[in-house]
This record gives structure tokens, sequence and C-alpha cells, in this order.
């Protein structure tokens, strides 16, 4: 969706995907047993002003992450 805003020009896109275990609340919130695997995902996006134009951050279950990678 940012790239369709007029005039926006993102220069650095950023995701950190970081495998843990859910604590008790994230545990209780994702329906996961206590120690279960989740995976938090933090995104950031900068304009051509290096303006931070979008800051994300997310804890998903670990049996429905797909990491998918184009490597060339």
């Amino acid at each position: 969706l940012l790239r369709e805003l007029p005039g926006l020009e993102l220069t650095d896109v950023r995701q950190t995907l970081t495998i843990a275990t859910s604590d008790p609340k994230i545990s209780n919130l994702l329906q996961l047993p206590l120690n279960g695997p989740v995976a938090h995902v933090h995104r950031s996006a900068v304009d051509q002003s290096g303006n931070l134009v979008f800051y994300g951050s997310g804890v998903y279950r670990g049996d429905v992450v797909r990491l998918d990678v184009k490597l060339k």
C-alpha cells in the first residue's frame, strides 16, 4: 500500500523475523501451549527524506509462518 502513495519513494524497507517461544500471555492470545513456537516480525520503511513512514510489529504462531526468499 505504501508504494501506491503518490510522491513517496521508499529507500529502505526492512523486515526482521526472530523465532522464539511463547510466554504465558502470548500462549493464551494465540492459543498455543506455553513455550510454543512463535515468530516475532518487525517491519520498517524509510522514505527518500530519511523519514520513518511505517513501523509494524507482530507475533505469529510458529505453525503458520512461511519464509520465502528469492536468492537470485
